[in-house]
């Protein structure tokens, strides 16, 4: 029995924890919806101990549906879809990286979604 891993999951806003409280911090398919995924990545990468890990798999739409950053705002004031952000993945791994993250694999399995894993480095890497 393990008894040494919790699982939670919550919104960005929600997580409320002491810095570099966490081991490994993990966004699947939400980076793209968030309006300043800047601003979240910074919080993850304040909220991961040292040596931990973010891995992240998001939707990178720019790099196979370049016309969408110009179609989506006009759909999205619609009201019936959600907020969706068009970037490339090179833009969102210079995002991660610009936070401190060092990028340890990344990969694009289905043409879409970036998975990423990044480590926050040690103290005396910093």
């Amino acid at each position: 029995k393990i008894e040494n891993v919790t699982f939670k999951v919550e919104s960005i806003e929600e997580m409320d924890y002491a810095e570099k409280n966490f081991d490994m911090v993990m966004a699947h398919s939400v980076l793209h919806l968030l309006e300043d995924k800047q601003e979240a990545i910074e919080k993850i990468y304040r909220l991961t101990k040292p040596g931990g890990y973010f891995i992240s798999s998001t939707v990178c739409v720019e790099d196979y549906f370049r016309l969408f950053k110009y179609i989506w705002p006009i759909v999205y004031k619609t009201g019936l879809f959600p907020y969706v952000s068009a970037f490339t993945s090179d833009h969102l791994v210079n995002e991660v990286s610009k936070c401190g993250f060092e990028i340890i694999h990344q990969w694009i399995p289905n043409g879409k979604s970036l998975f990423l894993i990044a480590r926050k480095p040690m103290q005396s890497e910093v």
